[in-house]
């Protein structure tokens, strides 16, 4: 029942984001805006199709058992069916074909953002069925763990030539104080911080929401702050450079990603712990433990590609540090758009080329419109859409 409701509220979310105006001020951010609105009604089209396929499973078994149907229950699938075919009939979002998985839309990270309300509605049916029934649903939702897994696997492999067990010495630049691998074994410590995260929630102490809603309520409120500072920090940055010829620098400009970054996973721990604790008191213990592990597979997977986008971002800002074996093919190529990204009220920009392929830079601290008409792209020969953009005639006169 309560899965239902937390579906219900999900889909009026997947419908209020497909109805909002495309408010894009070239043709690329109006594509791009397109391409976002149709990924979130596939999402929703996944999701939804599960739901309905579960529900009527459960349903029709309670009606050969004999079993009691629940009519508060019913009328949340009912109504949860009404809001996804709101999303269907949605003409703004066009699909010229049904297809329930479009490659070039789904990514590997989708499987993961689908696959946590599929446990929770999994974990919303248990309740209903007989002891038989419950032991086929419990494996469904052990085998979520492996596939939540397999996009952290996959995006591991992708980036063997940036990862590590453990970095040495010669990895740490010691001006930024960063290491230019991924460290597997950091993974562990992640893990151990997930499962007394868990452990703690199991104990259920007595009136411990309080806690949670105070942990919730102060990770708001310093994901607001971080966010004020960062729009300061990037209106100054503009006003620098446009008004006084001042930049700030390559250092700083890592810097300020690196924040931008730290901002993106606050958040995401934040979204991660109100669901994950929704989950236990709302559907239950099996709920909150598969969606705490997903969880973790979706905050590993942000953490490994933030930490190879860090890694690439270096190598923009530092030509020297490309590797002219790889990256063999070296042009100069004029900007087609700027995009602009909004996150909490901060613009964020990148400079984007339109070519045989679409290439587009590394985010931009400051509105590049007067500044910058053409770039610098290293291009990987063996593989064209592995390429480095030069960004450090952005930040140093």
């Amino acid at each position: 029942m309560y899965s239902y409701i937390l579906l219900i509220l999900l889909n009026i979310l997947f419908i209020s984001y497909i109805n909002k105006k495309n408010d894009a001020n070239n043709l690329y951010t109006k594509e791009k805006n397109s391409f976002y609105k149709r990924k979130i009604k596939l999402l929703a089209r996944i999701i939804n199709i599960f739901n309905i396929l579960l529900g009527l499973f459960s349903y029709v078994i309670l009606i050969l058992d004999k079993g009691k149907i629940n009519i508060i229950d019913l009328v949340l699938f009912i109504i949860s069916v009404l809001t996804y075919t709101i999303i269907e009939l949605n003409r703004k979002v066009k699909d010229k074909r049904f297809k329930l998985i479009d490659m070039k839309l789904f990514e590997l990270k989708d499987i993961l953002y689908v696959t946590i309300p599929m446990v929770i509605l999994l974990s919303g049916r248990i309740s209903y069925l007989n002891d038989q029934y419950k032991l086929v649903l419990y494996i469904l939702m052990s085998l979520f763990i492996l596939i939540g897994f397999y996009p952290v696997l996959s995006l591991l492999l992708a980036n063997r030539r940036y990862t590590c067990y453990t970095a040495s010495e010669e990895d740490y630049f010691k001006d930024i104080k960063f290491y230019k691998k991924v460290q597997i074994s950091n993974f562990i410590n992640y893990l151990i911080y997930i499962a007394a995260f868990i452990m703690f929630v199991f104990i259920r102490i007595p009136y411990i929401y309080i806690f949670y809603i105070v942990v919730a309520l102060i990770l708001f409120l310093v994901i607001i702050k971080k966010a004020k500072k960062i729009r300061i920090i990037s209106d100054k940055i503009y006003k620098s450079i446009t008004l006084a010829h001042e930049y700030p620098g390559i250092k700083f400009a890592f810097d300020y990603t690196k924040d931008l970054f730290f901002l993106k996973k606050l958040t995401l721990i934040l979204i991660y712990f109100i669901i994950s604790l929704l989950s236990i008191y709302s559907v239950g213990e099996s709920a909150f433990l598969l969606v705490s592990l997903i969880g973790y597979f979706l905050l590993l997977y942000v953490v490994i590609e933030d930490k190879v986008y860090l890694i690439r971002y270096i190598e923009s800002l530092n030509e020297k540090l490309i590797d002219k074996k790889i990256y063999t093919i070296k042009e100069n190529k004029k900007v087609s758009y700027i995009d602009t990204i909004k996150i909490f009220n901060i613009n964020i920009y990148r400079l984007v080329i339109e070519d045989n392929i679409i290439y587009k830079s590394n985010l931009i601290l400051f509105d590049p419109e007067l500044l910058e008409k053409e770039i610098v792209i290293y291009i990987n020969k063996s593989n064209l859409d592995d390429y480095i953009i030069i960004d450090t005639m952005l930040y140093e006169e």
